[in-house]
């Protein structure tokens, strides 16, 4: 018994280890999916049109109430389509609207590089969202 033991043991060992390899890089190929896919959708929607007219009218204190109201139109269909959360900010850095599912902790936070104006982040709910 030792000695069938001591000659499968190393070739089970490898056999696991090799499944195992597969396996996290299947699983690293798709999160890296992913986040392309996710930084794709962050810069069409960021350069959308209906957005861009959005912003602008809430630039003046005539159509503010306009342009936000524009924006939670174009965040409830922006949270439809692959994104979990969205926060647009004023050129002064004031919070215009928050809408969808934000981490509420720093660290299970990934932040991806999608450019100067944009913050994109993975947020971790049992699964990167």
């Amino acid at each position: 018994g030792f000695s069938v033991y001591s000659v499968m043991q190393p070739q089970t060992e490898a056999m696991t280890t090799s499944g195992l390899r597969m396996a996290l890089e299947n699983t690293v190929k798709l999160i890296e999916n992913q986040i392309a896919h996710s930084v794709s959708n962050t810069k069409i929607v960021a350069t959308s049109t209906l957005l861009t007219q959005s912003l602008e009218k809430t630039r003046t204190d005539e159509s503010r109430q306009e342009g936000i109201a524009d924006l939670q139109r174009v965040a409830e269909k922006i949270l439809t389509t692959h994104f979990s959360g969205i926060s647009i900010y004023d050129a002064e850095d004031n919070l215009i609207l928050d809408a969808g599912v934000h981490s509420s902790h720093p660290n299970s936070r990934i932040e991806l590089n999608t450019g100067a104006d944009i913050d994109t982040a993975l947020l971790w709910r049992e699964q990167f969202v």
